[in-house]
């Protein structure tokens, strides 16, 4: 059914006013009366049933025995004591409650950035599942490779025996791999990541997400608690696995192994790994300088990372890195640009603009012909903020909705537009969107001029992450109220419980007279509470010369 994983027949709402109103009771009260029905004709028919979201929890009764319930877990989650005692509890109670029992693992390897390993935890929860009448497996895992190490071997070789000593197993794996004299060294170096995504990765905002169905895999705060030690302890390591690698096949491995590393640490430093606090905050001016000093290797570091997926997509893994669903995705690591991110950085370093440090590189990196023209104009203009006017006044939520701040008006039903004081990011109040519906949007309007570049900033919050709910952000030109610029935007996820500052640059042409500023919602629940505050829209500049 469509009602966010619970029956509203009759008979299911008739047993709901006797209990409390448990979502798992009449959903699998539904299904246990479907299976009763079908399988008196087909008595051998097995039918799949995910207990996702709403649905996790068991009920308080045993299902049909031809029920097979799926587990929906991301079993990174259990670094959290929280959630390892939620899920353990629950794999148990479901033991006795299902005749066969699964999981739908969410073991993602792209879109991270890092390899994110998890180990024991993951084969722990893969063992307590099998002994609780353990059936099936699925892994939702964009990875196809071996840049996160033994982590898919691990999860096979358990699949087929969960009995299996697993230190035993990982070691043979890097044996065979690169040979015994190296393979302490590539364990050296996949121990970086598995000691940080056990470790202190639970200081950063993405760890919110966590506590949700799954994490959100495209938010790459995740990789913010990452120290420089972290840096030089695995390049080390890479360097002795290409060292003592001895015979062919075991130096065409290391070389393969030496590159994803490569490319690992040229996507985090991207990303501002090492520079930003590990809440995603700058605390000084020295950590804005080294942000700008990113900005000003951008060119040169986004052409060795194109090289490496050229050389990535003529060996036997192209399908997966070609594949066009995985490129949109974020599955395959290549087709990327990390304009936006150093569009942040920018963005994250103006905050200390009174430092005439950081004014000099930002106009430097300003006049820097191999930067694009949109980072140069950016830069420019926020070398001394204090100049920009907000074309939005009202943007800070302190007084009423301004006239132009509205939810879409053929989708008002899906959504109140209000303004609370309960969050704030700033001041004594904030925008608050309260969904009631699956897709909604707020867009906010403004006059603009034509041929110029805009700039649209603003902070999110939401106080729980949402299972399945994304926003996409979109900056358009218009002429008469209509968009004369159609563009497909990458999804954004809350972290929840923090607030998170996105950004949106476009340009008008020639016959513009205004921007709009949109923010669709999709597939949040009923309920939920998404917060705004400090929108602001800036003139940057002229927009760029088009080509020819």
């Amino acid at each position: 059914n469509d009602n966010n994983g619970y029956c509203e027949c009759a008979a299911c709402m008739k047993m709901d006013k006797k209990r409390a109103y448990n979502r798992s009771e009449s959903y699998f009260t539904f299904i246990n009366r479907v299976l009763e029905g079908v399988c008196k004709k087909y008595p051998d028919l097995i039918v799949s049933v995910f207990a996702y979201a709403r649905t996790y929890e068991p009920p308080s009764f045993k299902l049909h025995k031809n029920a097979f319930v799926v587990l929906c877990i991301d079993f990174h989650s259990c670094v959290a004591p929280r959630m390892y005692a939620k899920h353990k509890k629950a794999i148990l109670e479901w033991g006795k409650k299902a005749s066969m029992l699964g999981v739908w693992d969410y073991s993602w390897g792209f879109p991270y950035p890092a390899p994110r390993l998890y180990a024991p935890y993951h084969l722990d929860m893969l063992k307590l599942i099998y002994k609780n009448n353990g059936r099936g497996y699925g892994g939702e895992s964009l990875l196809s490779n071996a840049a996160e190490g033994p982590k898919q071997y691990l999860i096979a070789k358990f699949l087929w025996d969960s009995s299996q000593d697993m230190k035993k197993v990982e070691e043979d794996w890097y044996i065979r791999c690169v040979g015994k004299k190296a393979a302490p060294y590539l364990k050296a170096y996949f121990k970086v990541w598995n000691d940080y995504f056990t470790g202190r990765v639970k200081n950063t905002p993405w760890f919110k997400s966590v506590y949700n169905t799954y994490a959100s895999c495209g938010n790459y705060t995740c990789v913010y608690g990452l120290l420089e030690s972290d840096f030089t302890a695995a390049q080390k390591a890479m360097d002795k696995v290409v060292a003592l690698a001895e015979t062919p096949q075991e130096k065409e491995r290391a070389e393969l192994m030496m590159l994803h590393c490569r490319y690992t640490l040229l996507r985090v430093r991207m990303l501002g790994a090492g520079i930003y606090n590990a809440n995603g905050s700058l605390s000084s001016a020295d950590q804005a300088l080294k942000l700008l000093d990113l900005v000003k290797k951008y060119p040169e570091n986004q052409k060795k990372y194109d090289a490496i997926s050229q050389i990535f997509c003529k060996g036997p893994d192209k399908v997966m890195y070609l594949n066009k669903y995985y490129q949109r995705t974020g599955g395959s690591p290549v087709s990327r640009d990390f304009y936006q991110p150093t569009r942040n950085h920018i963005i994250a370093a103006s905050l200390f603009s009174g430092d005439p440090r950081i004014r000099r590189q930002m106009r430097s990196i300003a006049d820097d012909p191999r930067q694009s023209t949109l980072i140069r104009q950016l830069c420019k203009a926020l070398a001394d903020p204090t100049v920009l006017k907000n074309m939005l006044p009202g943007g800070d939520a302190e007084g009423t909705i301004p006239a132009k701040f509205e939810i879409h008006p053929q989708l008002r039903k899906s959504a109140d537009l209000s303004i609370s004081s309960a969050r704030k990011a700033s001041g004594r109040k904030s925008f608050l969107v309260d969904i009631k519906g699956h897709n909604t949007l707020l867009w906010i309007q403004a006059d603009a001029k034509p041929n110029r570049t805009y700039l649209a900033t603003f902070k999110a919050f939401i106080a729980n992450p949402s299972a399945e709910g994304y926003f996409l952000t979109n900056l358009y030109a218009q002429r008469k109220g209509v968009n004369q610029q159609y563009r497909t935007p990458s999804p954004q996820k809350l972290s929840g419980g923090t607030w998170q500052t996105f950004s949106v640059i476009t340009t008008t042409v020639a016959n513009s007279d205004s921007i709009r500023l949109r923010i669709r919602l999709l597939e949040f629940d009923k309920g939920d509470k998404i917060y705004f505050d400090e929108i602001r829209l800036m003139d940057i500049g002229p927009a760029p010369a088009r080509k020819k």
